[in-house]
Parts: C-alpha cells; sequence; structure tokens
C-alpha cells in the first residue's frame, strides 16, 4: 500500500518504512480467511477492504494530526468491523463465517465439504 501512500501525498519515509502497509496487512489477513471463510465473495470484499484502509488511514491521519495523535490501528479496526457487517451471521451463504476460529485451511476445507453436502441434498430432494 506504498503506491496508495504516495498517491495520497503521504510522508516517504513513512510509506517505505511500512506504516502505510501494516493496517492494510492486518486487514487482508482477517477478511482473507480468518474471521471469513475465503470463497470468491469474501477474497473480492478482503481485497476491496485492503483498497479502502489507506484511504481511511489518511483521513483519520488528518483528522487526529491537529492533537498530534497517532492512528496507530485503528484503520484495521474500522474497516474490518465495516466489512465483517457485510455478513448476516454464521448461516450467510455468501459471506459465510468459521464455524469455530482456526486456521484458514481448516475454515476452507470445513466450508467446501457444507457446500458438497448441501449440493447433494438438493440433488436428492429433486429427484
Amino acid at each position: 500500500m506504498t503506491f496508495s501512500a504516495l498517491e495520497l501525498g503521504a510522508d516517504r519515509l513513512r510509506a517505505y518504512s511500512g506504516m502505510w502497509g501494516y493496517n492494510s496487512l492486518l486487514t487482508g489477513a482477517a477478511l482473507g480467511g480468518n474471521l471469513l471463510v475465503l470463497n470468491g465473495q469474501t477474497a473480492v470484499a478482503a481485497i476491496m477492504a485492503i483498497i479502502y484502509t489507506p484511504l481511511l488511514q489518511y483521513t483519520l491521519e488528518s483528522l487526529f494530526a491537529n492533537k498530534q495523535l497517532p492512528v496507530l490501528t485503528l484503520p484495521f479496526v474500522i474497516a474490518t468491523s465495516l466489512f465483517l457487517k457485510l455478513s448476516d451471521g454464521k448461516e450467510d451463504p455468501i459471506f459465510p463465517w468459521p464455524v469455530s476460529i482456526t486456521f484458514p485451511e481448516k475454515q476452507r476445507h470445513h466450508y467446501l465439504t457444507r457446500r458438497a453436502a448441501f449440493r447433494e441434498e438438493d440433488a436428492a430432494e429433486e429427484l
């Protein structure tokens, strides 16, 4: 997200030291398989959240500059919270939550197994 920081006119030293990429990295890690099951829709949502996070960071830094306060991980917290609100809960078929918080590969395996079982039930009902 260094490119975003430079395009927004942020300090080059802070951009190249990783201050602008850290919150985006946290957002991508949270939404890209840890807090939501990774599928096509959640991958797009995670990418959009990663793009949204530096814009939010720029806005917050502008607001906090008068008080000389750092934004820390506030952009990550806000962006992740907003994008988690896209989901209706554990049974949401578009943005499914994991059954339990484990590692992303296990969550994806459980999601694919559950989806295959659901499709088999639908096929059996059609007959």
